[in-house]
């Protein structure tokens, strides 16, 4: 502790260029940094990058939702890869997130989750996609509150791990959140993740701080903020006007700038280090896609070849399906990281193109 109090609590009237000043009096060691579920973005690769290059900075990650389905499900199933313990080894700590419109389907799923070792996971009450919605899954079990209530009683009836749920401040209406709140405090959750806009307004319009308020005044368990923080300002803007929450989730705000959590802790980090995080991740999705054909036929020695830059065989007739895969993965993460200047980065026609756009960008 004694390390990181010098890194966060610099000696009086030292002020170092390019640093950050900590102010203990709007973020504490009590308070948490957790990073958002996004699918496709912040699943294990992206976790274990951004650990190894921006290490103390976020306390824990909750998983990319995990959905439930029927069929024969087990805890080697590849859909739980996401999370297997030795996957993610060296990494951000992680909770589960579970997608699912049914109790027994979560039940079942957060038994498999036990077996891998989880002593807690999260669902997922929050997803505004249409394609959830009308599964009746996410932000659709706010919908009902009756269907919601029974859908809690049957899950902590049967699970034996702690529950937190990640929710809007309501489907299409802000008119149930007494209701909402009083039918939450029945619930020994382990916190509850808020995002301050209704499922119906997707990201769009403001976030409803009058809304959060309500809803979090009148709950019982620990609060995550989740919404809109994009800077420092924006973050300390909100701890301004909720001093009582001390948990807040970042998600496209980290993408945006990967160093955001650091500014809101004050820890220093050089920014040549944005650039080891891009490549570092990019070097991380492509050993997933190497692995993952190699596994679709046996290699034809006729076609190997050695790739010195890679200290492996690789298949010629396969590298540009990869290279194009790859740079088709990086620039999801480009539209957040360099969305002011995108549009070129769109036009590359090729991964070596890209690398060498970004690389401009990072200068």
């Amino acid at each position: 502790m004694a390390g990181i109090s010098s890194v966060l609590l610099p000696a009086a009237n030292v002020k170092l260029e390019n640093t950050i000043t900590y102010n203990p009096s709007l973020f504490s060691f009590d308070d948490k940094i957790i990073l958002a579920p996004m699918q496709g973005l912040t699943s294990l690769f992206f976790r274990k990058a951004y650990h190894e290059c921006f290490p103390d900075c976020i306390d824990y990650a909750i998983s990319p939702f995990i959905s439930v389905t029927d069929g024969l499900i087990t805890s080697k199933s590849r859909k739980f890869r996401d999370v297997f313990p030795f996957e993610n080894k060296n990494s951000l700590n992680v909770v589960p997130q579970l997608l699912g419109s049914t109790s027994k389907g979560i039940i079942r799923y957060g038994a498999i989750l036990q077996e891998l070792g989880y002593r807690s996971f999260n669902i997922n009450c929050a997803c505004p996609a249409k394609c959830a919605i009308k599964h009746g899954r996410g932000s659709a079990l706010l919908k009902d509150l009756k269907r919601f209530d029974g859908f809690l009683n049957d899950i902590f009836k049967n699970v034996h791990q702690a529950v937190s749920i990640k929710i809007r401040i309501g489907f299409d209406s802000k008119a149930d959140i007494a209701a909402l709140a009083d039918l939450l405090n029945a619930y020994p959750l382990q916190y509850v993740v808020i995002h301050p806009r209704l499922a119906v307004n997707l990201y769009q319009d403001s976030p409803d701080y009058e809304a959060f308020g309500s809803l979090t005044e009148r709950l019982q368990c620990r609060v995550v903020y989740n919404g809109d923080i994009f800077s420092l300002d924006d973050f300390l803007r909100v701890k301004q006007r909720f001093p009582m929450i001390k948990d807040f989730m970042l998600g496209r705000g980290i993408l945006q700038n990967p160093l955001l959590a650091a500014e809101i802790r004050g820890l220093n980090f050089d920014k040549s280090m944005l650039k080891t995080f891009f490549f570092k991740l990019e070097d991380y999705y492509l050993k997933l896609f190497l692995e993952a054909d190699e596994t679709k036929r046996p290699f034809d020695e006729t076609e190997r070849r050695f790739d010195k830059t890679k200290g492996r065989f690789i298949l010629p007739n396969r590298q540009n399906k990869i290279a194009k895969a790859l740079s088709d993965k990086m620039k999801e993460l480009c539209k957040y990281m360099f969305k002011d200047n995108f549009s070129s980065i769109a036009e590359a026609e090729n991964l070596s193109e890209l690398n060498a756009i970004v690389t401009r960008m990072f200068q």
